[in-house]
């Protein structure tokens, strides 16, 4: 609105801005906090090697391990201002691997805002104020208590974090990307992924495949019905290791669902609602209320899988991944302008 103000006649600006202004009051008074959905990818680069002969190679290898040595022993060294030279080359190919999503680069000013964001989750704020000053340290100026109350110079909210630990075997149709923007208040999706080790995962498949072998030979021998969960269980098991054989890549990602609220008693009701559309779905939400913390910090931006995420972790192929339909927008019309509804 703020933006479309700017594009009012001369001789309609005050009926113009009375408009718009009357449109974000009826917008705050429905929605609360009106807000947009995007989508934001992040991505682990490797390093380069930026010698040219062995000398200046070797000479790299004995700066990693120093600056490794340095922090195990708990110094930090000094980080040079062209840090960022050794991965430009591995940023350029990621960028162009993304080009058919239609990707932009994140500006130093949005990087920091959507930093911050995470820490002012459901808070009322303005961009311009967040980002005046760029600070590292403001980046954290939020007080975590408890079961997820986020306090800050700008107000406080209420946070709870719902892993999907359990998907159906057959998921297809189940375009998470899109079923999160259906319900009437913001419900943020977190993905954590990466790409799988191959011999880890043949051993892991083998330990299952046992599993099951087990259980199906117990059914048989006590003449009892195989439960249909076993049966796909053990045909997508089979599957998976064909696919494994066949060098196709496999995914181990996680999950996450924010959910944030202005109150207490507001975020209860909301989060029975996610948990009231998922199980009808068939889908298992984990409440993992004493790992909200956790989970907090384990889903900030550029953290990889870690132990406590890995509890929630699901294995597809790049084609299954593809079914979650990340990357989807449900809205219309432009983001400038007046609001057509939805």
């Amino acid at each position: 609105m703020t933006e479309f103000s700017k594009a009012l006649a001369p001789d309609s600006q005050e009926l113009g801005k009375e408009l718009l202004e009357e449109s974000i009051t009826s917008l705050t008074t429905e929605m609360e906090i009106p807000y947009q959905f995007d989508w934001l990818i992040g991505v682990n680069l490797f390093k380069e090697d930026q010698g040219t002969s062995v000398q200046e190679l070797a000479i790299e290898r004995y700066s990693e391990m120093t600056e490794l040595l340095a922090n195990s022993l708990g110094f930090q060294l000094d980080i040079p201002n062209n840090w960022y030279e050794n991965y430009l080359a591995s940023e350029a190919t990621v960028y162009q691997a993304l080009s058919a999503l239609r990707a932009q680069r994140l500006t130093n000013e949005e990087l920091f805002y959507y930093q911050r964001m995470q820490y002012l989750r459901y808070i009322p704020h303005l961009k311009q104020e967040v980002t005046a000053n760029r600070s590292l340290v403001n980046v954290t100026d939020t007080l975590l208590n408890g079961f997820l109350k986020l306090e800050s110079p700008y107000g406080s909210s209420f946070v709870t974090i719902l892993p999907i630990a359990k998907i159906p075997v057959i998921f297809n149709d189940f375009y998470l990307g899109e079923l999160v923007q259906r319900f009437n208040f913001p419900v943020e999706l977190r993905i954590k992924a990466e790409f799988m080790n191959k011999n880890s995962l043949k051993g892991r498949m083998g330990r299952s495949n046992t599993r099951y072998r087990n259980i199906m030979n117990e059914a048989e021998s006590t003449d009892t019905v195989q439960q249909d969960e076993i049966i796909l269980g053990s045909m997508s098991l089979k599957d998976l290791m064909k696919k494994v054989g066949g060098k196709e890549e496999i995914i181990e990602y996680g999950a996450y669902l924010i959910i944030s609220a202005s109150s207490l008693s507001q975020l209860r009701r909301r989060r029975q609602v996610v948990l009231s559309y998922f199980e009808d779905m068939h889908v298992e939400i984990s409440e993992a209320s004493h790992d909200t913390p956790y989970l907090f910090q384990s889903l900030l931006y550029s953290q990889p899988l870690q132990n406590k995420t890995r509890t929630w972790v699901h294995y597809v192929t790049p084609r299954g991944f593809a079914e979650l339909m990340p990357f989807t927008n449900t809205s219309s019309g432009n983001r400038i302008g007046g609001h057509i509804g939805g």
